[in-house]
């Protein structure tokens, strides 16, 4: 899992530490145990590589990548927000930045989340937003 995590209006990413040298910058998060929860997991992960809390908003899109001939890895890309900008970084990241979310084009990401975050369709997630919040007032309010 992955998370578009922001602090007011800007997106963190952070800069791998990889044993190829390439250092591609990525979006923090990680794996889920077995058994876990995918927001508790999305939680640990960016605690853990950020040392930031997290609320969850909402999952946007899936990504996957094939690591190996025998080895996929398919994640989802979740919004979420943090009420603090003061990172420490784990021993995975050597760099992280607070971008405008239109300049994560300047920043080499890994492709399949490049994939990920160009199927995130805005206006079908404004138009969903906007049908859950109906669905909400008329099924869950008295």
């Amino acid at each position: 899992m992955k998370a578009l995590l922001f602090f007011q209006n800007k997106l963190l990413i952070l800069q791998k530490q990889d044993r190829l040298g390439a250092k591609p910058w990525e979006l923090p998060g990680g794996g889920v145990e077995f058994g876990e929860d995918p927001q508790v997991a999305l939680a640990r992960e960016i605690e853990e590589e950020t040392g930031l809390t997290m609320e969850f908003i909402c999952p946007l899109q899936t990504w996957r990548y094939q690591k190996t001939a025998n080895d996929y890895l398919t994640g989802l890309i979740c919004l979420c927000e943090t009420q603090d900008d003061q990172v420490r970084l784990s021993h995975e990241h050597i760099d992280y930045r607070w971008i405008e979310a239109h300049e994560i084009g300047n920043y080499a990401l890994h492709p399949s989340l490049v994939e990920g975050l160009r199927k995130i369709d805005a206006a079908k997630l404004l138009q969903a937003s906007q049908k859950m919040a109906d669905f909400c007032r008329q099924r869950l309010m008295p």
